[in-house]
């Protein structure tokens, strides 16, 4: 070690120029990272259940709908309000559905194909039962036909060997009921129907009625509150595709409510939830929240080194490796992950915490090897040549820890942990090239008083040795550990 810092101090500058071109790239890839905000990102591409949310979006399209939801006013300008905000949105490039309502009439025209295959063989027996008019010949006459149905319906046959439950006899008997009721209002109407009540069955049951009653509209219980279900064109979930089609929406339902309000049809309050407007929000809060915290953590650990160590240059010593470190390790990730998570993002502030006890350590090092050599350049090799063992345990320590995390198959945490220890080896790295370079220029001089040598017998009571045979014992009990932990994770 002494001779590699020997050799750096001696071509300091040539060091200082690759090391800037290195930070420029560096730089460069800081800006053209992509940031994904998609749950997906984190997923193991290779798993059933990322193939089945791919599957699921390639047929039916996003995963989740943008909810707009209006209140206020009168319950007739709301569904006004709703019905013509949906026709807007329907015209929006980024939109590819919009529904404020359900159609009862279509629903019930098609809930035939929701009923189960036994229900409907239940049904077909009664029907077969009901329709054994008694007589062998056909009536030759609609009076003869007329008196064997009274007949019939005097004397019904029985129905105890059909193979039918009582819930799906009930609900026979009241759609027998209804097409009767129907049949009446048709007999006794002025003007002839168009078309069969369907809504008029559905307002008699539980949520049916509440739906029935509002017209098919999506509202609340209280019916102070409706609702436009809004889904994307673009099913990706990122952050450049939600951004777009979320604004757009926002900016038509504002567009709207002033326009309801500027007419005199009620104050209409707007507002969007959903999947869609909690990852737009998501990352917007988490873009300010990992400026500010990157920024006050590097704020925070340069002010707290330079009130302990009370020196600028010593401050600088430190903190630059450090930064350097940070800076390369992000346009690595561009190279090696290709893009930033949630969690890998949040990893940064982490960083600078981390990063800075070896710069500490290692120049307070330097510092105390001044206090008895005149020659800077000779403190410097000496220092870092004694203590290159020590910080180097213990940041290759941290590098194996968080490597071992890249073999777990949850992307989320196996990228966490490539980001992790490529940050810390080049901070590490950073630390060793650059803080020898940076004594020799800046020349910091000690801020605290000379240390007073312990007495040998407490030096020699606190020495404490371990044997080789316990020494080899403890290394092989920790690698089969981390072995074993290795093979778990595996499998």
């Amino acid at each position: 070690m002494n001779g590699f810092v020997e050799k750096i101090i001696a071509r300091k500058h040539l060091v200082l120029l690759i090391v800037a071109v290195a930070a420029v790239a560096a730089s460069y890839g800081v800006v053209k990272i992509p940031f994904f905000t998609s749950r997906k990102a984190i997923l193991p591409r290779d798993a059933d259940v990322s193939k089945r949310l791919d599957r699921f979006l390639e047929k039916f399209g996003a995963d989740s709908d943008l909810i707009v939801v209006a209140e206020g006013g009168d319950p007739r300008h709301l569904e006004s309000f709703t019905k013509e905000l949906a026709s807007r949105l329907r015209r929006l490039p980024t939109v590819r559905q919009a529904m404020e309502r359900v159609d009862i009439d279509f629903f019930l025209r098609h809930a035939y194909l929701l009923v189960p295959a036994k229900r409907l063989g239940q049904f077909e027996s009664v029907l077969r039962k009901l329709i054994e008019v008694p007589g062998e010949k056909s009536p030759s006459s609609w009076s003869e036909g007329l008196k064997r149905v009274e007949a019939w319906l005097e004397t019904p046959p029985p129905l105890s060997l059909v193979d039918i439950d009582i819930r799906t006899a009930e609900g026979g008997l009241r759609l027998a009921l209804f097409f009767l009721e129907e049949w009446i209002r048709w007999l006794e109407a002025k003007d002839l129907p168009d078309r069969i009540d369907w809504q008029r069955m559905v307002a008699k049951y539980g949520e049916g009625a509440r739906l029935a009653a509002g017209g098919g509209y999506f509202r609340s219980r209280d019916g102070r509150m409706y609702f436009v279900f809004v889904r994307p064109r673009d099913p990706s979930s990122e952050f450049g595709a939600v951004a777009p089609f979320v604004e757009a929406v926002r900016r038509e339902a504002n567009a709207l409510a002033s326009q309801f309000r500027n007419s005199g049809r009620g104050e209409i309050k707007v507002g969007l939830t959903g999947l869609p407007e909690i990852t737009y929000e998501e990352f917007r809060a988490l873009q300010r929240d990992i400026k500010l915290t990157v920024t006050t953590a590097a704020a925070f650990i340069l002010l707290l080194v330079l009130l302990v160590l009370r020196s600028v240059k010593w401050a600088l010593i430190v903190f630059l490796p450090m930064g350097l470190g940070v800076l390369l390790n992000t346009g690595l990730t561009l190279l090696t992950v290709g893009h930033l998570t949630m969690i890998t993002s949040a990893f940064t502030a982490i960083l600078f915490g981390m990063g800075v006890d070896y710069g500490i350590f290692l120049s307070t090092r330097i510092m105390e090897e001044l206090e008895g050599n005149d020659s800077l350049e000779r403190a410097v090799v000496t220092a870092v040549g004694k203590s290159a063992g020590a910080v180097l345990t213990a940041g290759g320590a941290t590098v194996l820890i968080f490597g071992l995390l890249t073999t777990v198959p949850f992307s989320g945490f196996s990228e966490l942990g490539l980001v992790a220890a490529s940050g810390v080896a080049l901070v590490l790295a950073c630390t060793f090239l650059l803080q020898p370079i940076l004594f020799v220029i800046f020349k910091p001089t000690p801020t605290y008083r000379k240390r007073v040598p312990a007495p040998a017998a407490v030096r020699r009571t606190g020495a404490m040795k371990i044997g080789r045979a316990s020494s080899v014992a403890l290394s092989v009990v920790a690698a089969a550990a981390a072995a074993a932990g290795v093979y778990a994770g595996m499998k």
